[in-house]
Formats: structure tokens, sequence, C-alpha cells
């Protein structure tokens, strides 16, 4: 009974200010929501660091992956005794003219000690040995 009678007087209460009630409301909407995006971001940076490969570690020019390291940092990654294997990627842009206006990721690799590095891509050795050797080559996979 109790109950009852603080439910219909909160009812009452909301009603007796709308503004007031409407304030409460979005208030608790927006903490709501700031909590939600923030655990989200929070959830995407880590996740990645969960996904990547802990074998390896990548680096690239300061301003943009677009812009290229100098190659003799190849050499000199090379030389440490930690290192087992080191390549390089440059991302270049190019497009199916087919669609112009897609976007889909090209690299041009170092192929030598390309597959060393990302040995989870798994082709056929013959696919294989006809990608090294053909320098305008390139791998696509199935969904692409």
């Amino acid at each position: 009974m109790v109950l009852l009678q603080l439910a219909l007087f909160g009812l009452r209460n909301l009603r007796w200010n709308r503004f007031r009630t409407f304030l409460t409301v979005a208030g608790v909407a927006v903490a709501i929501l700031t909590f939600v995006l923030l655990r989200t971001i929070i959830w995407s940076w880590t996740m990645a660091a969960e996904v990547a490969a802990k074998d390896r570690i990548a680096t690239r020019h300061k301003v943009t992956f677009v812009m290229t390291l100098p190659r003799r940092y190849l050499a000199d990654l090379q030389q440490i005794p930690e290192v087992k294997s080191a390549t390089f990627l440059n991302w270049f842009g190019g497009k199916d003219p087919a669609h112009e206006r897609e976007f889909f990721a090209t690299m041009a690799v170092y192929t030598p000690t390309f597959f060393e590095v990302y040995d989870e891509i798994a082709l056929p050795d013959d696919q294989k040995e006809a990608f090294m050797s053909d320098r305008p080559g390139a791998i696509v996979g199935d969904v692409l």
C-alpha cells in the first residue's frame, strides 16, 4: 500500500512541473549516451590491440601512411639481432578503371621478404611463384 502511494505521489510530481521532468529525463539520457560512447571508444582501441599480431611491429611515416620511409631503414632494421625478417609496403592508391569511385587497399610490397613477415597469407606455391616473378602482378582476395 505504501509503494502504491509513493508511485502515485511520484506521478503527480512528474506532472506538476513538466519542464523540470523534461530536463531530468534529458540529463539522464545524455549521461547514458556519454557513458556508452566512451565505452565504445575504449573498446575499439583495445580491440585493435587484441587482434593484432603479437610477433610483429610496424612503423610508418609520422604524417601519414601514404608518405614512405627511406628504404635504408629496411637494412637498418634487418641488422638488429632480435629481428627475424623485415619488409616494406607502399600504399599507391590504385583503382579499378571500371569503378573509378570505389576504393580498396592497394599496396606495393617488397616480394623477397613479404611472405616471410606476412606468413598468414596462404597461397598455393605456383601462384606465389607467379606473383613473385611478375613485377606488375597482384594478389586479390576472394571477397574483392
